[in-house]
């Protein structure tokens, strides 16, 4: 539709895409809603499950949050880094209009 210039979308093919964009609108709040149920009894469920080990393990509380603290820290490293790497392979594939390195760029977004 881009590449033709005269193409025109009449009133009924509007209202046609209007009411799909609202169905899949509805199954995406169904959908996200569901995650965030599952996710938040995860949740509840390892809470409970860090303060038993804690309750239990009381020695070796200190070096289980520096530990937790050492791993979020290298792993939003890690993250920031995987971006910085994306992100350059992207602008250098559409500056100098290289296909293929954008394709790899988009194979390790996806990866991602």
């Amino acid at each position: 539709m881009r590449k033709n210039k005269r193409y025109k979308v009449n009133k009924t093919r509007k209202k046609i895409i209007n009411n799909r964009l609202i169905s899949i609108f509805k199954i995406l709040k169904i959908k996200i809603g569901f995650y965030i149920l599952i996710e938040s009894l995860f949740m509840l469920f390892f809470f409970y499950y860090i303060t038993a080990f804690c309750g239990v393990y009381q020695n070796t509380q200190i070096s289980w949050v520096l530990d937790c603290i050492a791993s979020c820290f290298i792993s939003f490293i890690y993250e920031i880094l995987y971006s910085f790497v994306i992100s350059i392979l992207y602008i250098t594939s559409l500056k100098f209009k290289l296909r293929s390195l954008y394709n790899i760029s988009l194979f390790f977004y996806d990866l991602g």
